[in-house]
């Protein structure tokens, strides 16, 4: 009983002299601001005599490049002109999301050969689309008007 009174005496003297070995004494006050703000050197001054040299103009901004117009008709084109036709028919190449859009390749070469689009799907066709000469070439059911693709751009066929 007696040895484990001293171990326990022993702990909290160890621990006690541990705290008192690793607690610092509060540091000396810092030095007020006044004294160190006299012994900064005064801004310099401007004479008024001497005038202030005269701004240069900025340099233009460049315009920002606007940002280029994403038209789905053009990757439909891209579609009906590059991509390789893996069936007679694709009934619904969008799947539901957005106009209905059927691809056929009639004479089964591998290359798609026209396309129609029903934007309302409304089981009325609003556009043929033809492939002829390696462009694309549309036809709108309304007006019979026909655009075909040149240079990245729907332009109007002259008749």
């Amino acid at each position: 009983m007696q040895r484990s009174v001293l171990v326990g005496l022993l702990v909290v003297v160890v621990g006690v002299a541990g705290y008192l070995l690793t607690t610092r004494a509060p540091g000396p006050e810092p030095p007020p601001l006044a004294p160190l703000v006299s012994e900064m050197p005064a801004a310099p001054t401007v004479s008024p005599a001497t005038p202030a040299p005269p701004a240069l103009p900025a340099p233009p901004q460049p315009a920002a490049a606007p940002e280029p117009r994403r038209d789905p008709l053009l990757t439909l084109a891209h579609v009906l002109l590059e991509e390789p036709a893996h069936s007679a028919l694709v009934a619904d190449y969008l799947r539901g999301r957005g106009a209905l859009f059927e691809l056929t390749d009639a004479d089964r070469d591998g290359h798609w050969d026209s396309a129609r689009i029903d934007y309302q799907r409304d089981g009325t066709w609003d556009e043929t689309w033809t492939r002829e000469e390696g462009t694309a070439v549309r036809t709108l059911a309304a007006s019979g008007d026909r655009l075909v693709l040149r240079e990245g751009r729907w332009q109007r066929d002259p008749p």
